[in-house]
Order: structure tokens, then sequence, then C-alpha cells
């Protein structure tokens, strides 16, 4: 009896080491983390569920739930013309950047997303609602009876589908490749218009040449006004064909096929068209496109707020007549006021006569009288301009009562081009303070280092 008693209890004995033999009890006693033994079909099961997990975050069209992808870093210019330069965007994005459609017939989109624009002072434009549809409704003017041939008349088509996208907001507008639209004059207006929409332009649209088109004239050919959010972007050209309006009467000349192109000439209106015009609009947005031979001005802003201009070309041949390339304005009754906080940068010319101007004087007619008065101009900024020019590098003409001040060169380098029948000039300064930040080509020496003596700039609070 008393032997069956021993032999239970080492039994006993044996069962509890066996036990305590499945815990690390050395690994405790040392100081680590005590845990239990996992089975090695456990760690496999949780190793297989990493990798499912991880796999389907890439598996854009999986309907199984994931969780929130964190928020993805602003896109990126795509050809290294890098727009986040001159306005340094945050890091992280702008719900309220036009969201580019999917791809229409291959082509055109592209381009990069728009940044959220900012300008002006403090920088505070009005924000965008964010869009209602990740891609937005897609309105083409082909759907609309756009023939794309250059010849018909597809500004109706362009109406319609312009409507279609006023109503719907977060939308586009589609221009499709390799297809050229006969537009006349247009405007593309709101206020009623939802906000954001983007005006895709990947064709060519030409302006019309008869002077029955224009009628008795007009100030603008394509016009975008009173809208928020509003964008123009692609690869696509605008072409003014404004040597209409470029040529003109040569006495000396009596051939008979320039005569007969002066009359045709002479029945055109004497107000030009700007080719392209934004008035009164929020958070504008134009990107990629080229503007072309131009009536008058390529490009014009006027009562904006909130402009971001990239990546654009703007060409016309050198007797076109006043064809100036941008034109910034918020003008109210003919002088006071300021212009502040403006920069320039990343800028290519080719054989421009001046590429670097501010002219307090600057008048357009035959006989101007000498003003005193001028706009304020203080903080222009000019950043890596560089390229030829064949009379004059920089041409600052600033006035006595009101110097400019603030003005600043980073990276200028302009080269001269000689061309007969013109003279090269020096950089010519009048009244004109800033700082050189780094030696240009040619040297500036006329600049006025510092600030002008006694100068108090106007503000906005000071204009009643």
């Amino acid at each position: 009896m008393k032997l069956r008693v021993k032999g239970l209890g080492l039994l006993l004995l044996l069962v509890l080491l066996a036990l305590c033999s499945t815990i690390d009890v050395c690994d405790a006693r040392r100081g680590k983390h005590w845990r239990p033994r996992s089975s090695p079909s456990s760690s496999l099961l949780r190793n297989k569920g990493k990798g499912k997990k991880g796999s389907s975050n890439r598996q854009h069209g999986s309907n199984r739930p994931s969780p929130k992808p964190p928020l993805s870093p602003p896109p990126s210019p795509g050809n290294g013309k890098g727009y986040q330069s001159p306005y340094q965007p945050s890091p992280s994005p702008s719900p309220n950047a036009p969201v580019s459609p999917s791809p229409v017939n291959g082509s055109g989109h592209a381009s990069p997303k728009s940044p959220t624009p900012s300008c002006g002072k403090g920088n505070q434009p009005p924000s965008r609602p964010t869009p209602t549809s990740p891609q937005g409704a897609v309105f083409n003017v082909v759907d609309f009876g756009a023939k794309g041939d250059g010849v018909s008349d597809d500004t109706k088509a362009f109406e319609a589908a312009w409507a279609a996208a006023c109503k719907q907001g977060a939308s586009t507008v589609v221009v499709p490749s390799e297809l050229e639209f006969l537009v006349g004059p247009i405007s593309f207006s709101g206020p009623y218009c939802k906000p954001n929409i983007l005006f895709q332009l990947d064709g060519t649209i030409v302006a019309p040449t008869s002077a029955k088109a224009w009628g008795s004239g007009l100030l603008q050919w394509i016009e975008f006004t009173k809208l928020n959010g509003v964008s123009i972007q692609g690869n696509g050209i605008i072409n003014g064909r404004g040597q209409q309006w470029w040529t003109y009467s040569d006495i000396d000349d009596d051939e008979d096929d320039d005569t007969q192109y002066d009359v045709e000439f002479e029945r055109m209106p004497q107000v030009k068209p700007t080719a392209l015009r934004f008035y009164g609009s929020f958070n504008v947005v134009v990107a990629g496109i080229t503007i072309v031979n131009s009536s008058q001005c390529h490009l014009k802003f006027d009562s904006c707020q909130g402009v971001m201009v990239h990546d654009v070309t703007i060409s016309s041949p050198e007797n076109s007549l006043n064809t100036d390339g941008i034109h910034l304005q918020n003008s109210k009754d003919g002088g006071l006021g300021l212009v502040q906080d403006v920069r320039f940068s990343n800028i290519q010319v080719s054989e421009v006569q001046t590429p670097i101007i501010i002219d307090q004087f600057y008048c357009d007619k035959r006989t101007c009288s000498n003003q005193t008065s001028a706009v304020a101009v203080s903080g222009v900024q000019y950043e890596n301009i560089r390229g030829t020019f064949t009379i004059k590098p920089v041409h600052f003409a600033c006035s006595d009562s009101s110097p400019c001040s603030g003005i600043t060169l980073t990276g200028v380098q302009l080269r001269p081009v000689q061309i007969p029948h013109y003279r090269l000039n020096d950089p010519f300064c009048w009244q004109a303070f800033g700082e050189l930040y780094t030696p240009t080509v040619p040297p500036i020496a006329c600049l006025h280092l510092g600030k002008p003596a006694g100068n108090n700039l106007q503000s906005y609070h000071d204009l009643c």
C-alpha cells in the first residue's frame, strides 16, 4: 500500500515537471518579458494575415473594406518646370485643387493637377468647396455638335457644353486633341455657375478672321467671368489669328494684292480683342496651354483674386502690334493704388526687345503728357529670368513722387543678340530701389540699394 502511494506521488511529480517545461521561467528571471510560447501554426496564420492586409491596399478595384489611406503628397508638375518654386505650396494636398477627369480619347489628361493658387496680400483667397465627385461629370464639345474642322462655327456647341458643366459644378469641359475648332467671341460666365469647373483644352481653338464676326469691336475674344474655382489646362492652343489687325497700309507699295489686303484690314474694327480674359473671378488656374497670334494682349486677369499661371507658352511675331503677353490689372478711378508683392520666376525669353520692364511713364498714344502721380510699386521679385534681348535687358522707370522699392533680382541672365536696325542699350533705372541677391548678366549697377528716403507706401486701408 505504501509503495502504491509513493508511486502515485512520483507520477504526479513527473506530470508537474512536464507542465512546467513549457514555460520560459528562465527568460522571466533574466528580466525579459514573459510570454507563452506560440505554436508554429498561429505564427503562420498571423504572417498570412499581414500579407493579405498589405495587398488589399494595393488592389484599388477590390470590394473588400480597407483602412482609410493616408493623405497623398501633392502632385508633381511632371516635366520639372516647377510651379512649386514660386509659391511653395503646402506638403498636404488641398481639397480645393481642380480634379482632372479620366482621359478622353487617350489624350490630354497627363497635365498636372493644379495646386490651390495663392496671391495677393495675406495669401487668403476664398476657399473652394470640395468637389462632390472624385472625377466629376465630363462634357465633350463634340457631343454637343462641335465639328472641329476649323471651318464650321462651333461657338454654339461650346456654349452648350459650358451650360451643362455650369449646372453640374465640379465638372469638366473637354476640347479634344487633333481637332481645330472655329469659335467666335464667347463668354463662359457666372455668377450662377456652380464652382470648380475645369476647361480641359487639348485641341486648337481659332478665332474668326472676318470683320463681320467682330461687329464694331470687342475687348476680348474668349472670356471667363464671375466664376469661383475655374481652371483651363492642357496641351492645346488658342490661336487669335490677329494678322488682320497687325497689317498696316504702306503708301510706297502699289502692288494690287497688298492694296486689296489693306482694304480688308480697313474693315476690321479699331477695338482689338484680348485672346483670353478672366474677369471678376476667384481661384483661377491657367496651366500648360499655348496662346499665339492674339490681335492684342494674349492673356489678361482683371479684378481676379487667387491666380496661378504655370507652364504657359505665349508667342506672336515681332511685327505684331501691342501683343503683350500677360496683363494683371485691378484698376479703379485712372491712377491711385498700389502694386505689391509680385513675383516673376522661371521665365525663358528669346530675342525680346526689353524682357524686364517697370514703366510708370508708359503711354501708348502718340503724344503723352508728363504725370507726377503714379501707382506705388513695391516688393517685385524677379527670379531665374533667362534668355536673350535685342534692345535693353532691364528698364526700371519709376516716379519721382512714388519711387519703386523692394525690387529684387535673383538668377537673372539676359544676353544680347545683335539685330539689324536695333541699337543695344545698357540697363536703365530711375528712382528704382532694391537689391541684387545674385550677380546678374549683364550687371545692373543702376539699381539703388536699400529703400528710398521718406517713401511711405499706401496700403489698401488708406485708399478710401
